[in-house]
C-alpha cells in the first residue's frame, strides 16, 4: 500500500439520515430509510508525523464539551492528565456478569475483504455494539454506531452528536444493543448527557472526532462491555489485529441493512498521532458505521483504541480513518466522563425481570421468575438487606399503585458495579382475570436515586395470565336439618388445576344417606319443604352418597368427592345435595346449589 503523506483527500463523515420517519420509528417499526449526511462544512487536514513534527498544537486536545438534553445547556471541562489515570492504560472490560454468554468465534475477515454479517448480535461480544439514533433540532433522525465501554457509557464519533462549528447538539440520542429492527434483545437507553472534544465542536477537526454518551439505563450490565485503552507505540497498530463491528447502510452491498450488524478485522497501514488508517478493498462505503469502536483482543478481553470516523472516497481502494484514543482522550474518560455518570453513593436498581414461560394460570406459580439487581455506582456498600415487592401492572410502568402480589427479602454483598440475580417461583393470585399484564420489581432501598428502583419498560416482564380454570359459585337456599344445621357444598381445587378439583359436602348429619344431584341447568322447584335447584328437564344425574363423620352428630357430616375436569373447558355443572335427616321438619335436609365452571 502507498498512502500519501500528508493525506488531504475528500474526507466524508459517515453519519446517516433517516428520512421521512418520525423519531419513534427507530424503536420498532418497518424498515428505516437512510441517506448519507452531507460532508462536514469544515474539514481539517490530517497530517502525517513528519509534517506535524515539532509544530505545537494550538488547540486544547483534552477539553470536553458536555451537552445536557434535559436542560439544553452545555458545560466545558478539561481533563487533568494525572499519572494515576495514565497508568491505567486499559479501562476495565466486563462481560455480562449475570451468566456465562458464549463469546462467539471471530469471523475470518480482513480489512481488505468485505464485511461479514454477524449471525447473532445478542451474544457477547457483539452485544456490546449498539445502533445509535440521534434527532437534531429540525426533527431529522440520523443513525450511527457505537460501543458500550461501561455499563452507562457509549463511545461513538463526535460527528454523530454534533455537526461541528456553528451547529447544534443533537436533541435526543438513543442506543439499541443487538439491533435487528427492534429492541427485543436488551431494550434501549436514552442519553442523559453527551460529550465531544472541542476540537470537533469548535473547529471541525477530525482529530477530535470522538464522543461519549452517558445513558439513563445501564445497558452494559445486560450486554457486557468492552475495555478502552491506548498505546503510544505507533507500530502496535500495524502489528496487532483490530476488529470493527457496526451497522453499515449500503443496501446493494450488505444484505439485511439497516438492521444487520457487520464485522471486519485487520491491521492498519498508516498510523499518525491522531488516527490510524487502512486501505479498504471494499466495493461499498461504510455509512452508518460511524462511531463503531475499533478494538483488539488480549487474552479474550476486548479494548477499544479508536472509533470509526471517516471514509476517503476520492480514490480506490477506499481508506477508512479511525480517531485514535490518545492519553488525553483516555484521561478525559477516566477523570470526567465516568465520574459524571454515577452518583457517589450506592445506587441500586432492578433490571431484566424475566421467566422461562410467558403464560401462567391464575392460582398457579410462574416458575423460575428472576430479576437482576445492580449497584450502578463506584461505591462499595458492603452487605445490604433488601425488601422487594413484585407488582402486577396493566402496563410496563411499574409503580406502588399497581397490585402487589408478592413480597420477599434478600441479602447480598454488592461491590462497585456488583450485580445479583434473584430467582423465585412466583405465585399468581387465583382471582386475577384473564389478560395481558406486566410483572415488575420494586426495591425498598435507601440509595442515591430512589426514583429508579422500579423495573419499568423493557425491564418489566410481559405475561399472559389465564384466569382460574375452575370457579365455584353458590346459588339458591338450602333446607336446615338436625340442630338447625344447613349442609353446604364447597368447591375446591389445588391452585385452580382442573385435574385436581374436589366437591366437599360439610355441615350435614353424621352418617346420613342421600343423593348428590348434578345437572346442566338450574331450576327452582318446591320439593319436600325445600327447593330443588337442578332442572330435571335438562341433562341430570343422581349420585347416591353417605356422609362421613360421627353417626347422628348434627353438623358433623362431610364427604369429599375428587374429580378430574381436564379436557372439559367450557363445561358448566350445577350441584345440590339432599340427605335423610330425622331432625329436619320434613325428614330431609337440602344444600344450596353450587355451580362449577371450567374456563377455556
Amino acid at each position: 500500500m502507498a498512502l500519501s503523506a500528508p493525506i488531504a483527500c475528500a474526507l466524508t463523515g459517515s453519519l446517516l439520515l433517516i428520512t421521512g420517519e418520525a423519531f419513534a420509528v427507530a424503536q420498532e417499526e418497518p424498515p428505516l430509510r437512510f441517506a448519507p449526511v452531507p460532508a462536514p462544512t469544515s474539514v481539517s487536514t490530517i497530517r502525517s508525523p513528519d509534517r506535524s513534527s515539532g509544530t505545537p498544537r494550538s488547540r486544547d486536545t483534552s477539553s470536553l464539551a458536555v451537552f445536557h438534553p434535559a436542560t439544553g445547556t452545555e458545560t466545558r471541562g478539561t481533563a487533568s492528565l494525572t499519572p494515576h489515570a495514565l497508568s491505567r492504560a486499559r479501562w476495565q472490560a466486563r462481560p455480562p456478569s449475570r451468566e456465562s454468554i458464549p463469546g462467539g468465534s471471530e469471523l475470518a475477515r480482513a480489512f481488505d475483504l468485505d464485511l461479514a454479517a454477524v449471525p447473532d448480535p445478542s451474544v457477547y461480544p457483539w452485544s456490546a455494539q449498539v445502533r445509535l439514533f440521534a434527532e437534531n433540532t429540525e426533527g431529522q433522525v440520523f443513525a450511527c454506531s457505537g460501543t458500550l465501554i461501561d455499563p452507562k457509557i457509549v463511545v461513538t464519533a463526535a460527528h454523530c452528536l454534533h455537526p461541528g462549528p456553528g451547529g447544534d447538539w443533537m436533541t435526543r440520542v438513543t442506543v439499541h444493543p443487538a439491533w435487528d429492527g427492534d429492541d427485543d434483545a436488551f431494550g434501549a437507553a436514552t442519553a442523559v448527557s453527551m460529550a465531544a472534544f472541542t476540537e470537533w465542536t469548535d473547529f471541525g477537526a477530525f482529530e477530535g472526532d470522538m464522543g461519549f454518551l452517558v445513558l439513563d439505563r445501564p445497558l452494559g450490565y445486560l450486554t457486557g462491555v468492552h475495555g478502552f485503552g491506548f498505546s503510544s507505540d505507533d507500530t502496535f497498530y500495524q502489528s496487532v489485529t483490530f476488529h470493527l463491528a457496526g451497522y453499515p447502510a449500503a443496501p446493494s452491498c450488505y444484505p439485511g441493512i439497516p438492521d444487520q450488524l457487520y464485522h471486519g478485522l485487520g491491521t492498519y497501514d498508516l498510523v499518525i498521532p491522531t488516527h490510524f488508517l487502512a486501505e479498504m478493498h471494499w466495493t461499498c462505503d461504510t455509512f452508518g458505521m460511524s462511531g463503531a469502536g475499533a478494538y483488539w483482543i488480549d487474552q479474550g478481553t476486548r479494548y477499544v483504541h479508536g472509533v470509526h470516523s471517516f471514509l476517503d472516497t476520492a480514490s480506490f481502494p477506499l481508506v477508512i480513518g479511525h480517531t485514535r484514543v490518545t492519553p488525553d482522550k483516555f484521561d478525559a474518560l477516566v477523570n470526567q466522563v465516568v465520574p459524571g455518570a454515577y452518583p457517589t453513593a450506592a445506587d441500586f436498581l432492578p433490571l431484566q425481570a424475566r421467566a422461562p414461560g410467558s403464560e401462567v394460570v391464575a392460582g398457579e406459580s410462574l416458575l423460575d421468575f428472576e430479576y437482576l439487581v445492580a449497584n450502578a455506582s463506584e461505591a462499595d456498600p458492603g452487605v445490604r438487606d433488601f425488601d422487594v415487592g413484585i407488582y402486577l401492572s396493566a402496563n410496563e410502568n411499574i409503580s406502588p399503585l399497581d397490585r402487589l402480589i408478592d413480597t420477599h427479602s434478600f441479602s447480598h454483598d454488592f461491590g462497585p458495579h456488583g450485580v445479583a440475580r434473584v430467582v423465585l417461583d412466583l405465585p399468581i393470585p387465583a382471582d386475577i382475570a384473564s389478560g395481558s399484564y406486566w410483572l415488575g420489581v420494586l426495591l425498598e432501598a435507601e440509595d442515591a436515586q430512589p426514583d429508579n428502583n422500579e423495573s419499568d419498560g423493557w425491564d418489566a416482564f410481559p405475561v399472559t395470565i389465564q384466569g382460574c380454570r375452575l370457579s365455584f359459585e353458590s346459588y339458591g337456599e338450602g333446607l336446615p336439618g338436625s340442630g338447625g344445621w344447613t349442609p353446604q357444598i364447597v368447591g375446591a381445587s389445588d391452585l385452580c388445576l382442573s385435574s385436581n378439583a374436589s366437591i366437599r359436602i360439610v355441615d350435614g348429619l353424621g352418617g346420613a344417606f342421600g343423593f348428590l344431584w348434578v345437572g346442566t341447568e338450574t331450576a327452582s322447584l318446591p320439593a319436600l319443604g325445600g327447593t330443588l335447584l337442578i332442572d330435571l328437564a335438562g341433562t341430570w344425574a343422581r349420585l347416591p352418597t353417605r356422609l362421613h363423620g360421627f353417626q347422628g352428630i348434627p353438623g358433623g357430616g362431610f364427604l369429599d368427592l375428587g374429580a378430574d375436569f381436564s379436557g372439559f373447558q367450557g363445561l358448566t355443572l350445577h350441584f345440590q345435595g339432599m340427605f335423610s335427616d330425622a331432625g329436619a321438619p320434613r325428614g330431609v335436609s337440602f344444600t344450596p346449589g353450587t355451580t362449577l365452571m371450567v374456563t377455556d
